[in-house]
């Protein structure tokens, strides 16, 4: 297990370092959006609206569950509908710079 790239076996009494070891960074293809060479846009792409839909389909079905009586977590059913809204506004949102650079793009002269 490491902790921002330090292995714990790095220290001798858990409190003091042996000698100066700078952290290892994370590579380059670790973490989420972080493409490597077998993925493409248009899976990132799918990838992402793929997200966004599950986030809508849970959030229909924590307030449908509490509406008909089957669930009492109002918490979880306002949760997951803020986190729907906010995934849709940040999709909107990235479409309309997507938008705004093409405009700008189409507009600059040859």
């Amino acid at each position: 297990m490491h902790f921002n790239g330090i292995d714990p076996s790095y220290y001798t009494d858990g409190l003091r370092p042996r000698g100066p070891k700078p952290p290892v960074p994370p590579r380059i293809d670790d973490g989420p959006g972080m493409r490597t060479a077998e993925t493409t846009f248009s899976d990132d792409f799918r990838d992402a609206l793929g997200r966004l839909n599950e986030a809508e389909l849970t959030a229909d079905a924590a307030t449908r569950e509490l509406a008909t009586g089957q669930s009492d977590d109002v918490l979880g059913a306002v949760m997951a509908a803020e986190k729907a809204s906010l995934a849709m506004n940040t999709a909107l949102r990235i479409r309309s710079d997507v938008l705004d650079a093409y405009e700008q793009i189409m507009r600059m002269p040859l």
